[in-house]
């Protein structure tokens, strides 16, 4: 309870007064109060207050597969942010290779570099491929321009279908 309206921006000496405790034990049980975004705070707790009266709303039978559906959501979105990693750590591998077939390049004769030239194209392909998993995620979670960019973001909504195929019992 004291940890909750900490992180609510309450000061430890008027905790410590309403708890009977000193500031230092406080701190020593908690730690060091971290600056919060109170506002933020707010906000998420706002959003599963709605999630969860969302939730209540739905028939019992039904709250399950809602509660299965958010969990697979949450692990896709998991799995996504790891591939887009791995693929910019490949993207990044294959742009070196890119950069070193291109050293290997003639400036004055560069038909006569035709097998570099050729891995400098697949390298920079495979580089450019290893990466759109990891651009794509940045590109549908921008919320805002970037400094220096004029505009406003794009917007993006993605609706998912969930076909439950076990049997009905309620039927």
């Amino acid at each position: 309870m004291i940890n909750n309206r900490r992180l609510a921006d309450e000061s430890d000496s008027a905790l410590g007064r309403e708890f009977g405790i000193s500031e230092a034990m406080i701190r020593k049980r908690f730690g060091p109060k971290v600056r919060s975004d109170g506002a933020k705070v707010r906000k998420v707790a706002e959003t599963l207050a709605l999630a969860n009266a969302a939730l209540a709303e739905l028939p019992p039978s039904q709250r399950g597969a809602a509660i299965s559906l958010a969990d697979m959501l949450g692990r896709v979105s998991r799995d996504l942010a790891t591939s887009a990693l791995n693929g910019a750590r490949t993207s990044a591998i294959m742009s070196s290779v890119a950069t070193r077939a291109a050293e290997r390049v003639k400036p004055e004769a560069p038909m006569e570099s035709q097998e570099d030239l050729q891995a400098v194209a697949a390298a920079t392909k495979l580089a450019n491929d290893a990466a759109s998993v990891g651009l794509a995620l940045i590109a549908a979670n921008r919320q805002a321009p970037l400094p220096g960019e004029s505009g406003t973001a794009a917007s993006s909504k993605i609706t998912i279908e969930y076909v439950d195929s076990a049997p009905r019992l309620d039927a």
